[in-house]
């Protein structure tokens, strides 16, 4: 019994693996990192991005109806983000987002049929810039973000405690 190409799948397994190198980002690259919040039962997202600059971060949030999945939503954050930043006429721009399948896609112009708009969009407004960065970026940075993004969704939805309907003021 030959046992090669087992073995060999086994080595390649025991491997460790190294994530592949990601373009160097340039000092002077304003950073923008998005992340979005997906209600499965309203069909509902909130969108959340904040350019990162000096002296004062500036925020962006945004609701939307009839989003059909949490990779949807976090496509459709990155692609108001980046819209936003063209609009603004930023030149060199590095965007974020944890979304690491939203962002393998774009970086490899490799898109699931899901998102094909939507990347489409994105690719073409980031040939308006100088430089345009995508790149994933770990939960634990993206907290701003998220908290926009959950923020959108959630002020002035009604509070339940103890069973008592609180109104939002």
């Amino acid at each position: 019994m030959a046992l090669g190409p087992y073995l060999l799948i086994l080595e390649q397994a025991s491997r460790p693996h190294r994530p592949l190198p990601q373009p160097q980002t340039p000092a002077d690259a304003i950073t923008v990192r998005t992340d979005a919040v997906w209600l499965p039962v309203r069909n509902l997202a909130g969108l959340g991005w904040v350019v990162l600059s000096s002296p004062c971060n500036i925020p962006h949030k945004k609701h939307l109806e009839f989003v059909a999945s949490p990779l949807m939503a976090e496509g459709l954050a990155l692609r108001k983000a980046v819209r936003s930043c063209a609009l603004d006429k930023m030149e060199i721009v590095s965007f974020e987002s944890d979304s690491a399948q939203l962002i393998k896609a774009i970086n490899k112009r490799n898109c699931v049929p899901e998102l094909y708009g939507v990347i489409s969009d994105i690719l073409s407004f980031a040939a308006v810039f100088k430089s345009a960065y995508f790149s994933w970026t770990p939960r634990e940075w993206n907290i701003l973000a998220d908290t926009l993004a959950k923020e959108v969704l959630f002020v002035g939805e009604p509070l339940v405690v103890d069973g008592a309907l609180m109104s939002p003021n």
